[in-house]
């Protein structure tokens, strides 16, 4: 089984710490120094003309220009992880697919003040944003999440492999998108169950912002109908024009189809059969994760599948009589 080592890298959590408290409240010179730290920080290379293009949706200068209140808060989420770490790791090694993939893997976690994306810009390192109104518990869940995240390409096959390096043909794209539907699944199955539990203790969501829509079938019927509509009109001939726009679509974070497609057909291949089987399609291919949720006989299918499955093809049904 693969092992994974998880390492807290806080060093640019303190620069931003004693920058904010120089700037004392000036939002003005706080974003002009944080463009200065984006700028002259290797770690935000990959994205960093993106970041740099909207500094304020990046980072929330209107909360970090109050430096008590802001690092009250912002400790209590560093210590919180600190004191956590090794139960946050630990939580992740009972969804791990029983493969051959096998020995250890590093991830250096960079914590990153009122920063709101969290994203991977190299393997093995993840920038991961303390955002302001985020509980501790919350915080923690999305963290083991994002450990998920990190580790499932240990995972994929050559296929998958491909999709991911180079998606430039509408098979690979959408053998891709597959791929990411499969894996925000299983990487929210990982932590449901809690993340249920939160909102049953009326926590407010600052990660998980599309907890309200699980379990909710209108929602969930929306999201599966979304999805075989997107799938369905990529080819080969348009899919340079609409990649953009698809991918915008699926992870819409005010209503994301990829992760609430990929949760409901987690929760609903486990019920049926039983999680080590749903945690079984880690290293197959995505198309098994789907072919998996069909024969469940879920009563939801025909969103994803069509009224007489005829988009059963699309993901990797062979026939449309599988799904009627």
């Amino acid at each position: 089984m693969l092992q994974l080592n998880v390492c807290l890298e806080t060093r640019l959590f303190d620069a931003i710490q004693d920058v904010t408290r120089c700037v004392k409240g000036d939002v003005h010179v706080l974003r002009k120094t944080m463009e200065g730290i984006v700028i002259a920080e290797d770690i935000f290379q990959t994205e960093r003309e993106l970041i740099l293009a909207d500094l304020d949706s990046h980072f929330d200068f209107a909360s970090m220009a109050k430096p008590g209140e802001f690092w009250t808060k912002q400790t209590a989420l560093r210590a919180y992880i600190e004191q956590h770490l090794e139960q946050s790791v630990a939580a992740l090694e009972a969804y791990l697919p029983s493969s051959q993939v096998s020995g250890a893997k590093s991830m250096v976690v960079y914590l990153i003040p009122g920063f709101s994306k969290c994203y991977s810009p190299i393997d093995g390192v993840q920038l991961f944003g303390l955002r302001t109104a985020a509980s501790p518990e919350e915080t923690l869940l999305f963290l083991i999440h994002v450990y998920y995240h990190e580790i499932s390409s240990h995972f994929y096959t050559e296929t998958s492999r491909r999709s991911v390096a180079k998606p430039n043909t509408a098979e690979l794209f959408r053998h891709w998108l597959l791929l990411l539907i499969q894996n925000e699944g299983l990487a929210n199955y990982v932590v449901l169950d809690s993340v249920l539990d939160l909102r049953d203790r009326g926590i407010h969501f600052s990660y998980f912002t599309y907890a309200n829509f699980i379990s909710d079938r209108d929602a969930t019927a929306r999201s599966m109908s979304l999805c075989r509509k997107i799938l369905s009109l990529i080819d080969d001939s348009n899919l340079p024009a609409l990649r953009g726009h698809i991918l915008q679509s699926l992870k819409d974070p005010r209503f994301p189809v990829i992760n609430l497609v990929g949760i409901y057909l987690s929760q609903t291949i486990a019920a049926t059969f039983d999680q080590p089987e749903l945690l079984s399609v880690a290293d197959r291919e995505p198309q098994e994760f789907f072919r998996m949720y069909n024969e469940t006989g879920d009563c939801l299918r025909h969103y994803l599948f069509g009224p007489n499955g005829e988009a059963g093809s699309l993901y990797g049904l062979a026939t449309a009589l599988r799904v009627q």
